[in-house]
């Protein structure tokens, strides 16, 4: 193959969460056979929650006057993205600006989308309960500095449950939302 005029692509990294058998979310795997003349066309089914495993939460998730999925362009989905190593804070741990700046938030660019990296899986299987119950959470003052950041997006490698799961949600979304409403001001 002549590679001489090959562009070099940028790198892209599938950080999603494996889709397999589930306590919470329970997938249901099958097959379906369809037969034709010369060959068996096989398919494999797929059923499960849309929120469930890796996926996005629209605006619209946590307030009807924002954006659903379909509104949203692809470029809110891909870019330059900057990782924020949060992981030696462990279980249960509150992530604060404090804690962000440390892990390198502070170098954070307008338009990045910030990967929030808590190993948490490397603790507890995703399939467990306590990868649910023991996970960290951000609190309001961390998702007010990645807004004011100017982040497009926010991803994060543990759930959003518990008590601070409605406004982490409601502030990842209007993370992503920005472009459109201006800065925000969380509610808690």
């Amino acid at each position: 193959m002549n590679t001489s005029n090959a562009q070099e692509l940028p790198r892209a990294v599938d950080l999603s969460m494996l889709i397999e058998p589930h306590w919470r979310f329970g997938p249901e795997f099958g097959e379906k056979e369809l037969e034709k003349p010369h060959f068996t066309f096989h398919s494999t089914l797929l059923r499960m929650a849309a929120h469930a495993f890796s996926h996005c939460d629209a605006p619209f998730h946590v307030s009807p006057d924002m954006e659903t999925i379909d509104e949203m362009g692809l470029d809110r989905f891909f870019g330059p993205a900057r990782m924020v190593d949060v992981s030696g804070h462990g279980d249960r741990a509150a992530l604060g600006e404090k804690e962000l700046r440390e892990g390198g938030a502070a170098a954070l660019q307008p338009g990045e989308i910030a990967l929030i990296r808590s190993d948490h899986e490397l603790r507890h299987p995703t399939t467990t309960p306590q990868y649910w119950v023991d996970s960290p959470w951000i609190t309001a003052g961390e998702a007010r500095f990645l807004l004011d950041c100017g982040i497009k997006a926010v991803g994060f490698d543990f759930p959003r449950t518990g008590e601070f799961a409605r406004t982490t949600t409601l502030i990842s979304c209007r993370a992503l939302t920005r472009s459109r409403t201006g800065p925000v001001t969380p509610s808690s």
